[in-house]
Formats: structure tokens, C-alpha cells, sequence
């Protein structure tokens, strides 16, 4: 009974063990993935691979990372942005992919090998590498390599120096055509033209190239002899990347092989996928014949040890029975002594079975109550499960809702020559926003950045928007001041400020701009916020918005007032906008980017499109925080006038 109970309540232990464990590596997997929230993608130029033909890049691998990026924004429920970005030369693209940032791809034809896998990740193999030889038009095909000698010994070899191709033909030379001439290259294209115009030219290429070339009208010979097989190709990723298992996951989806198929068959020609089975199966022969050499070989081993036994049969026999004599005396020594023990044992044993018997009825009753709490513990986590998942729903609704509301681009181009919108939530749903209207001859633009973030500054943006809308649409207010007035009182009625002395409010930025004929008059009015212009003369200048805040009950801004400034731009100035939260994020060592180095960062790109702007501010950004979370929303915008 004792061995029953301690079994259970170690199993039952077990069990506990495991539901925790696999709850915490379910919520380490969801929050390292979750850190996916942009994708570059470095590529060389392959044709067949990626390749930018028409300004337009195309490609097996561009097109399986564009269904790869849409399938990642499905799994993580959120829009995640996609960059191309090119490199000089293939040795610098996989130098860079062992340094890459853990949300980075590199793409570019890559061989499996085992040496970079030492080295970085790989995806699973989407495409069958293989090496083959490749001749003149003018030349035979050949079915052994007895046929290859004969009629082959007057062929050049093709080489370019210093590549796995030149090893592979210089070993055709040594094996085989012992006079064969090798003739160098120095790039691949050289070498496809000699073979596709001139005669009695062999070499090693692989299959995929070959087959390419095929596409493109080369006239060329396969040889089915002296062909080899590798692990295959993919995608390349970090040691320390998140998309693992991602990838993982989507090639193994059956949708994605069969758009690996029709795409292997759209860039190197439908005998493409015949051609990979044949060479599959050959493979599979040359595997058969190695398996019977080594068989052979065994037991021609076995011969020998059989020989050898036979030779000191004698010795071993007279070895064994000396041996045999000594263990029997040694286990009736052992049996005798373990009588003895056993009987002190078992007396011992006697005395202490009333104690257990008392230990037996305490363990039944703590195992009826570890049953007890293992229902109420399984009906709790089913129930935080439910709610879990009924906030995350509505978590999602409320992005939308928000999104929604928020004027885009598109809409901000029809009255500005160039825009630009970084708007990055620190959680789901952002504690910033943004609003605009074309009244008249004026358009009123404001950004501003609530109190708190995720959820209640969420909450707090369409109070915000709410209130805007009554005073600016409604009331035809367009003062900032008398904007900002109206937005402080309306705030400390709608949230009691004056009863329950809560401090959420905002700091925000309200541009008035009107248009004449030769320049454009803005006024501005801030509290807690800067505005930054800069000319077509390049000059940066910089107005600070008042010290007293959007809402709240403090006494040290209650006898401050809010104040608006008034300036004229020509046409092109540039003015930039922004919550906090770009300037105080942190980097790996917390050190915030800061005011001056967003200043410089101003200037440095001031020559630059907005939309070019925008992916420098992006990029700059990523580059200073790396690995850091988010410390606080984060909102830039940009206008041109």
C-alpha cells in the first residue's frame, strides 16, 4: 500500500511539474515571437533566386518570403513592415548574416553546408542542391565514365579560380583525363558563354543554374555521370533569431510545398521537378551499393575475429572455469551474509509497521486533499484561459476602433506635398494620437501624447478625440490656445479631476496653417511638447509649447497659462512633430537617444524625400534600441508645406 501511495504523489508531482513547464515555455515562446515587429531582408542578386529585372524584384526566394512575411502577420495578429535590402557581393551578405539582428533574413541561393551551420541557422531545405557535369552541344552524352574516357579525352575544362567548380573539374582531370587542358575564367558568365558557343568544353555547375540557363535559350548537354548530391538550399537567420520556429512551421505547411513546387517549375523550367526525382533516386541506388560494401566488409571482419577465437580457444576456456570457481565462492559468501542482514532487517521491519500504518492514514488523507486542489487548480487555469482570451479580443477590437479614427497618409497628402507617420504603440492599442480638419482656408492638425499607455491612454486618446471634435468641428474654435483651454476644462469635468484629484491629462501640439500667396502663416501652441521647422534654406529652428499640462489638478501649473506663437514659412518648410517617446528610449547600456542626437538626425536627412525621412528615422531608431523593449509609445510626424 506504502509503495501505491508514494508512486501516486510522485506522479502527481510530475504532473504539476509539467503543466507549469509547459505554461512557462508556452509564454516565453508567444513573448519572444511577439518581439517580431519589422523584417529586413538582405539579399545578392541571384537570377532565379531574387533578381531586379525592370525595377521590379522577382524570384523562388523573393516570392516564398513575401508568402512567408504574410504568413507570420497572420499567426501574430498585427501589420509587421517589410524591407529588401541589397548587398555588394554574396561573401559580405553571409558575413553580415552571423552579426544580423535576431529579426533579420538573408537570402541568396545559400548551400546548406555543414561548416555554416556551425556558423548561423538555416531554414529547412526548400530545394535539392546538386552538382553536374554539363558539356558543348557538340558533345555526346555518355552512360559510364569507361564511355567518358574513350570519347572525351580531346575536351577543355572550365574553371573559375578559387571556387568549389574548379576543385571539381581539376579532380575529373586527375581521375580520368590526365591531358586535359583546364582553361580559367574569371566570372560565371564567361564560362556559360563558352559553353553555349564554342565546342569540346566540360564542366561542374549546379543543377538549378543549368536549368536557368536552359530557360534562357542556352544550348548545353547534361552528362548523367559524376554527379553529387548536398544538403540543399535556404533561407539564412542569426544563431539567436525568433524566426525559427516560425519557419519551421510554415514550410511545413502543405500549401507552402506546393507553392515550392510551382515556383521551382516558373524560374528554372518545368523539367525541373522530373529532373530533381531522377537524381533523387540515383541517390537512393549509390546509397544501396555503399550499405552492401559495408556489410562486406563486416563480415569479412567477423572471419578474422572467428580465426582468432579459434587460435586461443584453449586459454579462454581454462581463463573461464578459474573465473567461474571464484564467483561461485564469492556468491555464497555473499548469500550467507545477506541471510543474515535480511533477518536483522526484517525484524527491525516488524517494529516499525504500527508507525507506518499511522503514516499510511495521514498520506491517504493528503492525497485526497492534493486531488481536491488539483481540481479547483485545473478549473482556474480554464478559466483565466477564457478571460485571457476575451481581453485579447477586445484588446484587438479597440486597435481597430482606435486605428479607425486616426487620419492616414493618404488622407494628409491631399492637403500637404509630402508626409510622414511613425506611429509605434508600446503595447496593442497606444496611449498617442493624432488628429486633423480642413475648415475654410485653414487646416488644424494636433498630435498629442496621453497619460499612460497600452490600455488607459488608449482610453484617454478618445476622450481626446471626442472633445476636438466638438470644439474644433462644432464650435469652429481654431486657436490653439483657446483649443488647449477648452481641451484642460473639459478633461477635469469628464474625469472629476476637481473631486478625486486623479493627474491623467496629456501634452499635446496644435498647428494652425494658413495658406496666402507667397507664404504660409503657422501658429502654434504646445504644452509639454516642441515644435521643430526647418526652411528650404536648411536653417532648424525650435518653439517650446507652454509648461502647463492637458488636465489634471497640479498647484505648480494651476496659475500657469497656455501660450501660441505665430510665424510665416515659404513653401517646402518641413515641420516635425512627436511624442516623448522617440527621445527617451533607451538603448542596451539605458541611455535614452535624446533631444540633441534627434536634432542632429533632423539635419543629417534634411535633403532627403519625407519617405526617405521616414525609413532613416525608423532605421536609427532600431539601431539605437537593438535588443531593448519599448520603453513608451512613440509618434513622429512630419509636414510639408
Amino acid at each position: 500500500m506504502s509503495k501505491k501511495i508514494l508512486r501516486t504523489f510522485f506522479l502527481l508531482t510530475l504532473f504539476f511539474l509539467n503543466i507549469l513547464n509547459t505554461y512557462s515555455q508556452q509564454e516565453v515562446i508567444s513573448d519572444s515571437v511577439q518581439n517580431i515587429n519589422s523584417v529586413n531582408v538582405y539579399y545578392f542578386d541571384i537570377p532565379g533566386y531574387i533578381h531586379r529585372e525592370n525595377n521590379e524584384l522577382q524570384g523562388l526566394e523573393y516570392e516564398l518570403i513575401l508568402n512567408y512575411h504574410k504568413y507570420i502577420e497572420e499567426k501574430l495578429h498585427k501589420k509587421i513592415p517589410l524591407q529588401f535590402i541589397p548587398n555588394d557581393s554574396f561573401s559580405s551578405l553571409y558575413n553580415n548574416s552571423k552579426k544580423g539582428r535576431n529579426t533579420d533574413l538573408f537570402i541568396g541561393g545559400f548551400s546548406i553546408t555543414d561548416k555554416r551551420l556551425e556558423e548561423v541557422n538555416f531554414s529547412p531545405s526548400y530545394m535539392a542542391d546538386i552538382t553536374v557535369l554539363v558539356s558543348s552541344l557538340n558533345l555526346p552524352i555518355v552512360k559510364d565514365t569507361i564511355e567518358f574516357v574513350q570519347k572525351f579525352k580531346d575536351v577543355k575544362g572550365l574553371g573559375i579560380a578559387g571556387t568549389t567548380l574548379e576543385k571539381n573539374i581539376l579532380n575529373i582531370k586527375q581521375r580520368y583525363l590526365p591531358m586535359m587542358e583546364i582553361v580559367q575564367v574569371d566570372k560565371a558568365e564567361k564560362l556559360w558563354s563558352r559553353l553555349n558557343s564554342e565546342d569540346n568544353y566540360i564542366t561542374f555547375v549546379q543543377l538549378d543554374n543549368y536549368l536557368l540557363r536552359l530557360k534562357q535559350g542556352f544550348h548545353l548537354r547534361r552528362q548523367r555521370i559524376l554527379q553529387n548530391t548536398e544538403l540543399g538550399r535556404g533561407f539564412i537567420f542569426p544563431k539567436n533569431s525568433l524566426h525559427k520556429e516560425l519557419m519551421n512551421n510554415f514550410f511545413a505547411e502543405a500549401a507552402t510545398k506546393q507553392l515550392i513546387e510551382k515556383l521551382i517549375i516558373k524560374y528554372f523550367g518545368t523539367g525541373a521537378q522530373e529532373l530533381l526525382e531522377k537524381i533523387n533516386n540515383k541517390t537512393d541506388t549509390q546509397s544501396h551499393e555503399i550499405d552492401l560494401l559495408t556489410k562486406e566488409r563486416n563480415m569479412n571482419q567477423d572471419k578474422v575475429i572467428q580465426t582468432e577465437l579459434s587460435l586461443n580457444q584453449r586459454n579462454i576456456l581454462v581463463a573461464i572455469a578459474t573465473f567461474a570457481l571464484l564467483l561461485s565462492i564469492g556468491l555464497l559468501i555473499f548469500v550467507y551474509r545477506r541471510y543474515r542482514s535480511e533477518q536483522a532487517t526484517l525484524k527491525l521491519i516488524q517494529e516499525k509497521n504500527s508507525e507506518i500504518a499511522v503514516q499510511n492514514e495521514e498520506l491517504q488523507q493528503q492525497q485526497e486533499e492534493i486531488i481536491s486542489q488539483r481540481d479547483a487548480l485545473t478549473k482556474t487555469n480554464t478559466e483565466l484561459n477564457i478571460y485571457r482570451n476575451r481581453i485579447g479580443q477586445s484588446i484587438r477590437a479597440a486597435q481597430s476602433i482606435q486605428n479607425a479614427i486616426l487620419p492616414t497618409e493618404k488622407q494628409l497628402n491631399e492637403y500637404f506635398d509630402e508626409t510622414f507617420i511613425i506611429y509605434l504603440p508600446k503595447d496593442v492599442v497606444s496611449g498617442d494620437f493624432y488628429w486633423f480638419e480642413s475648415i475654410d482656408d485653414k487646416l488644424i492638425f494636433i498630435e498629442a501624447d496621453c497619460t499612460g499607455h497600452g490600455v488607459s491612454g488608449a482610453f484617454m486618446t478618445i476622450i481626446g478625440n471626442a472633445i476636438l471634435n466638438q470644439v474644433v468641428r462644432e464650435n469652429r474654435i481654431f486657436s490653439p490656445v483657446q483649443i488647449m483651454t477648452e481641451l484642460h476644462k473639459q478633461i477635469q469635468i469628464i474625469l472629476q479631476q476637481e473631486e478625486n484629484n486623479n493627474f491623467y491629462g496629456m501634452d499635446i501640439s496644435i498647428v494652425v496653417i494658413e495658406k496666402t500667396d507667397e507664404t504660409t502663416k503657422v501658429t502654434f501652441g504646445g504644452a509639454g511638447q516642441k515644435l521643430y521647422y526647418i526652411t528650404p534654406q536648411n536653417q532648424l529652428h525650435s518653439i517650446s509649447g507652454s509648461r502647463k499640462k492637458i488636465g489634471g489638478t497640479t498647484k505648480k501649473t494651476s496659475k500657469k497659462i497656455f501660450e501660441e506663437q505665430t510665424f510665416n514659412c515659404p513653401k517646402g518648410t518641413v515641420l516635425y512633430l512627436g511624442s516623448d517617446g522617440y527621445v527617451d528610449q533607451n538603448n542596451s547600456e539605458r541611455k535614452s537617444f535624446g533631444s540633441n542626437k534627434f536634432v542632429d538626425l533632423i539635419q543629417k536627412n534634411q535633403n532627403l524625400s519625407l519617405y526617405e525621412q521616414k525609413e532613416e528615422f525608423i532605421s536609427t531608431l532600431q539601431i539605437h534600441q537593438k535588443n531593448s523593449d519599448q520603453r513608451d509609445d512613440i509618434t513622429v510626424i512630419a509636414l510639408k508645406l
